[in-house]
């Protein structure tokens, strides 16, 4: 995309995830892209560790405490009325919640969004975001929840072209709003994070340690399936998990990279007790040749072989997971092969040619939004994107074939 002025707007970039690995990458190769995002405190990040791209995030449209998902209108409200950088030629968004989609391309500026899917606070696990706030407003959002979930489609629709993470997230995007999103699946540093030799000797997860995570049903099903277990992350349960746990399990909170890759090398599995969008640690640790225990629902589908890199388990309670454990296949070749399906090269082929798909002829979205009328999710030509998508899948077919 020589030449365009890319703008990326993020809904927020103090708390580190799957998100932000994609969002790491696409600077990487688009330096001199503008990084917009609200400024959010709460972070799960200890001082010291931030990742090398937050210095280039410039904070956009609010500032806040905490994100409190709820609110998403109201985030989204501050965004639509903030303006993007006057030098803006193709808008790229990052969605969880909605409020990213509601940045206002000017006229002439395509909108690309990367989502991950519908958000967990309207779809799923709507009560236990109404938990988080006060008690006097939880039956009120309750009453609101279709129009809020109305509000995110709308915004959904303000997209010239949606992708998102995996064949779950599009298929529920489609049920759910009738968006034909076309599958990007998250890229993995795949040159990083390689097999090597070690003793296995624990079962490890990997997660923010939130309550939709699950942990503590992995510590348990590490405990009926008699194995030690570790867990690699932080964030507000750590404290409580840390002292409920058995002396089978570790806490490490906070790690870096090199720090993660050891531990992907040295696992017996990597247990995702929670169904994830996409899961970007299940793949990261088939890079490492490391097999995956996870339920058969979700990203894990596009990423796990059940039998053959990992196990798949019908049933997600700590007993069904703990017999997953006791199960799991080991072949770190096949692992590997697994893994090296979502490179970075092919995560960058494909969204190169997405975003030079879009001419800076006026966005087919522009009368969408004035009109209020939905927006279509694609030019005519993606043809370029089909054909890097193709040609990125014969590469990995090329590279699995070798491995």
């Amino acid at each position: 995309m020589p030449g365009r002025h890319l703008t990326i707007v993020l809904e927020q970039a103090a708390e580190q995830g799957g998100t932000e690995r994609v969002v790491e990458t696409v600077l990487r190769h688009h330096p001199a892209a503008r990084v917009l995002s609200p400024d959010f405190q709460e972070t799960n990040v200890p001082a010291g560790s931030e990742p090398w791209w937050l210095d280039r995030v410039e904070p956009f449209a609010l500032r806040a405490p905490r994100r409190r998902p709820l609110w998403a209108p109201r985030y989204a409200r501050r965004i639509a009325r903030s303006p993007l950088p006057a030098s803006t030629e193709l808008l790229l968004t990052f969605s969880g919640h909605g409020w990213a989609l509601a940045a206002a391309a000017p006229p002439g500026v395509a909108h690309v969004s990367y989502m991950t899917g519908l958000p967990r606070s309207l779809y799923g696990e709507a009560a236990r975001y109404r938990s988080a706030e006060p008690p006097p407003l939880r039956p009120v959002l309750r009453a609101a929840l279709p129009w809020l979930r109305a509000d995110h489609a709308r915004l959904v629709r303000r997209a010239d072209r949606v992708l998102t993470n995996s064949r779950a997230s599009a298929h529920d995007l489609a049920a759910a709003y009738g968006i034909d999103a076309q599958v990007l699946h998250p890229p993995v540093r795949t040159e990083f994070f390689t097999p090597a030799h070690r003793a296995r000797r624990h079962v490890l997860v990997v997660a923010r340690l939130v309550p939709h995570k699950r942990v503590e049903s992995a510590v348990e099903a590490a405990r009926l399936a008699g194995l030690p277990v570790v867990v690699a992350g932080s964030g507000p349960q750590l404290e409580r998990l840390r002292a409920n746990a058995g002396p089978h399990a570790r806490f490490t909170g906070w790690v870096s990279d090199e720090q993660l890759r050891e531990l992907y090398r040295g696992a017996i599995a990597l247990l995702c007790p929670s169904t994830e969008e996409f899961g970007i640690v299940m793949a990261e640790a088939q890079a490492c040749g490391t097999p995956v225990v996870a339920p058969r629902a979700g990203g894990a589908l596009d990423i796990v072989e059940d039998e053959r890199t990992g196990r798949l388990a019908d049933d997600p309670s700590p007993r069904g997971l703990a017999a997953a454990l006791r199960d799991v296949p080991l072949d770190a070749g096949a692992c590997r092969a697994s893994g090296a399906r979502f490179s970075e090269e092919r995560f960058v082929a494909v969204l190169g040619a997405v975003l030079g798909a879009y001419a800076p002829a006026a966005s087919t979205a522009e009368t969408a939004r004035s009109s209020g009328a939905r927006a279509s999710t694609a030019p005519a030509a993606p043809r370029a994107a089909s054909l890097a998508c193709a040609q990125a899948d014969g590469s990995s077919s090329a590279r699995t074939a070798s491995a």
